[in-house]
């Protein structure tokens, strides 16, 4: 096995786990169990259980980015939201990774969320320079707000799809009804002008 074919299992296993299971309540062995390495190889490569986490923010973060990135440069067309998932079956996991990691509260929680509003202000900086989102006055106050709603998405998911008579915020005929609430929320605004 190699050494970048290792680290990528434990990754996949780590980000899985963790997202199916939380963080307190998954073990460096049971990750170990599932990609198939020694416990010690992990410690080995991460230090510890929170050096592994570390690590899995930031490719899960990073991961996103990019693919958001791809899209607002047009790089990337999305016209069916269940041909992307299954082009990303990777995004199921990392969705759910990232709503535990915001739910464990404390400054693990306020680092992954900090990175997402600065993502969202890299995205809005990117879509305003392509032509694709208009101009805003307050960059960082837009930003949080964007960040705070895919915050929600990711930690109320299952929620969110239980009351739209799915499993999962990504089943497709849930995400495909969300997509398209958030899409005109985005685009129109809810609030009618004062009646004068």
């Amino acid at each position: 096995m190699s050494e970048d074919s290792g680290l990528t299992r434990i990754r996949e296993a780590a980000v899985e786990l963790f997202g199916r299971t939380g963080f307190g309540g998954t073990t460096v062995r049971a990750i170990a169990a599932r990609a198939e390495v020694s416990p010690a190889l992990i410690m080995h490569h991460f230090g510890n259980k929170d050096g592994l986490i570390r690590h899995c923010d930031d490719y899960v973060l990073g991961h996103i980015e990019k693919l958001r990135d791809d899209y607002l440069r047009g790089g990337t067309t999305i016209d069916s939201v269940t041909d992307y998932l299954s082009d990303h079956p990777e995004l199921i996991a990392m969705t759910r990774y990232l709503g535990q990691a915001l739910l464990i509260g404390g400054a693990a929680s306020r680092r992954v969320f900090d990175r997402m509003i600065d993502t969202a202000r890299n995205n809005l900086v990117t879509g305003i320079e392509a032509g694709r989102i208009r101009p805003v006055d307050d960059l960082e106050a837009y930003a949080a707000i964007l960040a705070s709603w895919n915050a929600a998405s990711f930690m109320l998911g299952d929620a969110i799809a239980a009351r739209l008579g799915g499993a999962s915020l990504l089943d497709p005929g849930v995400l495909e009804r969300v997509k398209d609430a958030a899409d005109d929320l985005r685009s129109r605004g809810i609030l009618l002008p004062p009646k004068e």
